[in-house]
């Protein structure tokens, strides 16, 4: 995969109560490596919507656990539009539940929502409401014009192939139908354990066994997403890229790249502080 050049200005905002940045340094020399945020054409940047789904309903918890969602919300889903504004797409987040998926999982919203979207945008990317994008010089508009031929560009982790806190779809009747396909699918389907991941890793590999294990995809070695990503019957419709980080990889991650985002994944009790403690480390500079 193509290495994204380094960003020649530094520029850290914090999110106040009151959602808006606060400037606290420029800094840096510029870097003869040029921009990281690569052009994206028009027509990709008018067809792209940022999408995420943020619900405020304690009885929601993924495995029984309280949902911590609204804790963190507000401040996730005000970095989420940021981004989102900075490179002029538009952002959707989902507040409420939508009623044919009720019934499920509150992680089935996701495929339901970005399955509705894409009646209206060519690309949605989609990251859960327990995330943070870091470097906004990382164009998420870039990945679509060098995955030409993909409908799906998607990371994995140290778990599975895919990991379903965030990816980008193209709005194709292949890409429609894997969501649909990935509602109907029951938890812990044909082994794989989990509920949307275990949804795309048995539809994308059918394989639970191939599909599980370390995964992880960091800035400048996407390797192993693509090694995987080729053993996939639908590997002609498959991209790997580097769209995520968990807290737990961020000193390993912070030396191969920038890190576009930061997933908190995991405890419920700890997201908000892990919210606030990165919020001061946001990159919202333009100047890449």
């Amino acid at each position: 995969m193509k290495r994204l050049p380094t960003c020649t200005a530094t520029k850290r905002f914090v999110l106040t109560s009151g959602t808006l940045f606060l400037p606290l340094f420029v800094l840096i020399l510029l870097s003869s490596h040029g921009s990281r945020r690569d052009p994206v054409k028009k027509t990709y940047r008018d067809s792209i919507a940022i999408a995420s789904v943020c619900i405020q309903d304690d009885r929601q918890g993924p495995h029984g656990e309280r949902n911590t969602a609204s804790q963190y919300m507000q401040y996730t889903m005000a970095n989420h539009r940021s981004y989102a504004d900075v490179h002029g797409y538009s952002y959707f987040p989902l507040r409420k539940q939508l009623s044919s998926l009720s019934h499920k999982d509150v992680r089935y919203q996701k495929l339901g929502w970005v399955r509705q979207l894409m009646k209206s945008y060519s690309w949605v990317f989609y990251t859960d409401c327990d995330s943070l994008f870091i470097d906004f010089c990382v164009d998420v508009g870039v990945w679509p014009q060098r995955a030409e031929q993909a409908d799906l560009i998607f990371t994995g982790d140290k778990n599975w192939a895919m990991n379903a806190g965030q990816f980008m779809i193209r709005n194709t009747t292949w890409s429609n139908d894997l969501l649909l396909q990935a509602t109907e699918e029951e938890p812990n389907t044909h082994g794989c354990v989990g509920n949307d991941n275990a949804a795309f890793n048995w539809l994308l590999w059918k394989d639970c066994e191939l599909a599980h294990g370390d995964f992880t995809t960091w800035w400048n070695d996407t390797r192993s997403c693509e090694s995987i990503a080729h053993k996939s019957p639908h590997a002609d419709k498959l991209w790997c890229a580097p769209m995520n980080t968990y807290d737990e990889n961020l000193a390993k991650a912070q030396k191969l790249g920038p890190i576009f985002r930061l997933h908190f994944a995991g405890s419920q009790e700890a997201k908000l502080t892990l919210v606030k403690k990165h919020l001061g480390t946001v990159n919202t500079s333009t100047l890449c």
